[in-house]
């Protein structure tokens, strides 16, 4: 019978724990809360257009692309940062130019074994480099647009992101942070 009693309270604070996550998240104006509602019930269909998903680290960059109806690097800038460039050698290796660079642009710092000036395209484009940190800045590269833009409502905010990113709990049934950020995506 104790062990009952412990599973119900785990049960409870469990409980006590996802609501103010579910709170924080759902944080953004009604159609944030409503999103999030709809992406945890598993109905993705925004039948009201309340929510959108947002794009993923490939549609970010891809040069030739559309990012919210618009070409991807005029994306970046209604987003409030610079794409840059990417040269790719017949080999796969590339190298970037310019564009707007990971930590003296955005909350977020480079994966240790790389330069303080990684660009953000080659984080996002580069899947070697950090699955975490390339998720976590293609969010916030959404999340940035959705502020931004008034045809665009994606699921978080850029602190809800940064929040999430730095270790903050994720939103029940979710225990991995790459996936729920995949999931708020297209």
């Amino acid at each position: 019978m104790g062990q009952d009693v412990d599973l119900g309270r785990r049960k409870l604070a469990k409980a006590g724990v996802a609501a103010p996550v579910l709170m924080t998240l759902a944080s953004k104006p009604v159609f944030g809360a409503q999103c999030l509602l709809q992406m945890m019930s598993g109905n993705t269909s925004q039948q009201d257009g309340s929510c959108s998903l947002g794009w993923s680290s490939d549609d970010w960059c891809n040069e030739g692309g559309t990012v919210n109806s618009v070409p991807t690097s005029d994306a970046w800038s209604d987003a409030g940062f610079t794409m840059g460039t990417k040269n790719c050698q017949d080999n796969g290796n590339c190298t970037y130019h310019g564009g707007s660079q990971v930590e003296k642009d955005t909350p977020f710092s480079h994966p240790a074994q790389h330069a303080a000036n990684i660009s953000i395209l080659e984080v996002i484009t580069d899947p070697a480099i950090d699955q975490e940190l390339r998720h976590c800045l293609t969010a916030y590269l959404n999340a940035s647009l959705s502020e931004k833009v008034t045809n665009f409502n994606y699921i978080l905010t850029k602190s809800q992101v940064f929040d999430l990113c730095s270790g903050g709990a994720l939103p029940l049934p979710y225990t991995s942070l790459t996936i729920f950020l995949g999931d708020t995506w297209s």
